[in-house]
């Protein structure tokens, strides 16, 4: 391999200040996206509940940067397994500059069909000829048809889009855009919703491609790495410090939706040197209402959002926090 032709093998020093000016850069812009959305939607779901989230994914899908005031379930993992299942679909070469693609498929996300994630490519240099990342946005749709809150199977729950491009190189996909137009008992309010979630993509976007512009692409693949590598090298020093041992703990959700029966909750955490293993054999099985989640989405998401309200908000959240 020619390293000079791959920016990301090359490793150049980079002083603690720009490392820093990026790092908050990269936060600054996710949190500058999610008060645009907050102006700009159109449902109370968005604008008052702030049931989205915001965020900077890697070249190869992991969590680079997250917005501060966003769900924290959403990013948590939510963003990176979109973008992960848009490359093993279409891979690198089929995204291009100007496409936007959304997913909310149970099986890649595992969380409810509303919950839809929307991210358009960044690409960096001056022919735009550097994957640098991907701008993500998940945010709950309002109305895509089904029945949420009683449905007892994944197809009686609204509109599936796994990986679907909503633009092309810049254009946007009218057949797509009728396919979900039609399937919301509030399309207006949705297609609302949509335009500021693209607004938020394509803005977000453009600031990231100046900061790497500004600082070139090697500096910025190297700051983001550094980004990772530290905020890991924290989360496990906050690990080691939590005597080593197994504790555990049991609750209960009333019940599915269906009947009065509760549903348990028994999990067990185990805490050895610098890991943490978080064990879920003693949660319920599969239920009949729609309450289930799946690895993606509930129980890993789950374990990184206990771990991070552990460690407070000093630390950014992103994949090498997790790691």
């Amino acid at each position: 391999m020619n390293v000079a032709a791959d920016p990301k093998m090359l490793k150049p020093a980079i002083d603690p200040v720009t490392l820093e000016v990026i790092r908050h850069g990269l936060v600054s812009i996710t949190n500058q996206i999610d008060a645009n959305i907050k102006r700009t939607a159109f449902s109370p779901y968005i604008y008052e509940y702030n049931d989205f989230a915001v965020g900077l994914v890697g070249a190869d899908g992991q969590l680079v940067a997250q917005c501060t005031g966003g769900m924290p379930p959403f990013v948590a993992d939510s963003v990176g397994m979109a973008v992960r299942d848009g490359l093993k679909t279409y891979g690198r070469d089929r995204l291009h500059h100007g496409d936007v693609i959304v997913c909310n498929h149970a099986a890649v996300q595992g969380q409810h069909l509303n919950n839809t994630v929307m991210y358009t490519p960044v690409y960096a240099g001056a022919g735009l000829d550097t994957l640098i990342g991907f701008f993500a946005i998940n945010v709950h749709w309002i109305e895509i048809g089904g029945t949420q809150t009683t449905s007892t199977d994944i197809f009686m729950e609204g509109l599936q889009l796994r990986s679907i491009k909503m633009w092309k190189k810049g254009e946007p996909v009218e057949e797509v855009y009728r396919i979900i137009e039609c399937n919301s008992r509030m399309p207006n309010e949705l297609l609302g919703d949509i335009a500021a979630q693209l607004a938020g993509c394509l803005l977000g976007r453009d600031l990231t491609r100046a900061i790497c512009d500004r600082y070139g692409t090697a500096t910025f693949f190297r700051a983001v790495e550094l980004i990772l590598d530290q905020s890991e090298q924290a989360a496990r020093d906050f690990i080691r410090a939590i005597p080593d041992g197994e504790y555990s703990h049991q609750t209960f959700l009333d019940n599915d939706r269906f009947g009065d029966e509760p549903v348990p909750i028994n999990v067990k955490v185990a805490v050895a040197g610098d890991e943490m293993t978080v064990d879920f054999t003693g949660v319920a099985d599969q239920s009949r209402g729609p309450i289930n989640s799946g690895y993606y989405g509930g129980g890993q998401t789950i374990a990184r959002v206990a771990l991070k309200y552990l460690m407070g908000s000093e630390e950014m959240a992103n994949e090498g926090t997790f790691r």
